[in-house]
């Protein structure tokens, strides 16, 4: 009987995965390359979005693609869209909350896998309470716990400030001290770290190794326009506030990542000032010092919160920024960890652009914008596609 197969059948049998293998690391290779990025256009509004005031996009039910979780207003909820695949963002579930929340973060509280939800909430009288809700397969999330003793809450940090693979929570106070939550034995958030500092008006907060130990520290920013210090040291405790002095005179908004490829996290300031240049990039250069490197300014000026976020958009492997201003414009990262020129962004313009969260929503290489839009009560989400020169 003749055999199956012969023995140049059998080699080509072993060489065939081996040339899929190749010829896929090849496209591969070739889908990685930079792109001529061009700016987003418009593709659809989210569906029911009218009044959000906060969003965030995340791989809620871990299949690779980003989805996107909104808070509402009037009545308080959160509601999250599952990614089809393509880039379209399909209602998966509602959630009501008791109260509307002043600050609000996302993370993986609980260590399973799905993000959930740190919100402070006020009680009416000017005090807050932290409340972790933790997220469900569905899309949909329930009560964790309370943290009631983070009281008078500025903003809020999810990062890892101990040594396990928990998420810890950062909890700045409106008058400048920080509280430290990290998981116990039980899986819960207990407070471990409070650190007594007077500054006024604290408003956002940002983890990094800043000073290059090997343990992540903390800033916080102001609406005076400082920032403050916290180091971490041994045994997980931290020093006092150092206070650094920026060009900024009203901080809303800090983050902390590395532009230029050296140990040291650079900081991005977003700041609610009425001038042409309201977003300032700052180099670190280890603790406490940093160096003001740029101003991103805006071509056309229009009074309103500024807004800022950072992603890859065309592939070259560099931090590029999306800055809202009332309208819209883009900044290509540079290798010397600075920004390219200003360039509008968004075709057609948005009216009234408020907030930015950049992602690759529709997973083709070339990031992607989701712009609240409107005036007061009547925001919505829109979900501009990024495109390339033809």
């Amino acid at each position: 009987m003749r055999p199956m197969f012969s023995s140049r059948n059998n080699s080509l049998n072993i060489m065939l995965p081996v040339l899929v293998f190749l010829l896929q690391a090849l496209l591969s290779d070739a889908w990685a390359q930079p792109v001529d990025f061009d700016g987003f256009a418009a593709s659809y509004q989210i569906e029911g979005s009218v009044g959000v005031s906060e969003s965030f996009l995340v791989d809620f039910n871990t299949d690779g693609a980003l989805d996107l979780v909104e808070m509402y207003g009037a009545p308080e909820s959160v509601r999250t869209f599952f990614n089809d695949g393509s880039g379209g963002l399909d209602f998966a579930a509602e959630f009501v909350l008791p109260d509307e929340p002043f600050t609000v973060t996302m993370g993986d509280a609980n260590g399973d896998g799905l993000p959930d939800l740190a919100w402070a909430e006020s009680s009416g009288s000017g005090s807050f309470s932290v409340r972790i809700y933790y997220g469900e397969p569905g899309g949909g999330f329930h009560i964790g716990q309370t943290l009631r003793r983070a009281n008078n809450v500025a903003a809020l940090a999810f990062g890892h400030i101990d040594t396990d693979a928990v998420l810890d929570l950062v909890v700045a106070q409106k008058k400048g001290s920080l509280q430290i939550y990290t998981a116990g034995s039980d899986g819960l958030l207990e407070r471990t770290v409070r650190i007594r500092q007077k500054a006024r008006d604290t408003t956002d907060v940002a983890i990094g190794d800043f000073d290059g130990d090997g343990d992540q520290d903390v800033i916080t920013s102001t609406r005076s326009g400082s920032l403050y210090f916290f180091a971490q040291g041994s045994q997980g405790r931290f020093s006092g506030g150092v206070r650094i002095s920026t060009d900024a005179q009203y901080i809303r908004q800090i983050l902390a990542l590395d532009l230029n490829g050296d140990p040291f996290p650079d900081l991005l300031l977003a700041t609610g000032e009425s001038i042409l240049c309201p977003h300032y990039v700052y180099h670190g250069n280890g603790g406490a010092s940093f160096n003001l490197v740029q101003t991103l300014c805006n071509q056309t000026y229009d009074e309103g919160t500024a807004d800022l976020d950072v992603a890859d958009l065309n592939g070259d492997g560099l931090r590029d920024g999306v800055a809202l201003r009332g309208r819209d414009f883009y900044y290509l990262g540079l290798a010397d960890g600075t920004f390219g020129p200003e360039t509008p962004s968004f075709t057609p313009p948005v009216s009234w652009a408020r907030r930015v969260v950049l992602g690759d929503v529709n997973d083709d290489g070339v990031g992607d914008a989701l712009v609240r839009d409107g005036t007061c009560c009547n925001t919505a989400t829109h979900v501009y596609l990024g495109t390339v020169v033809p």
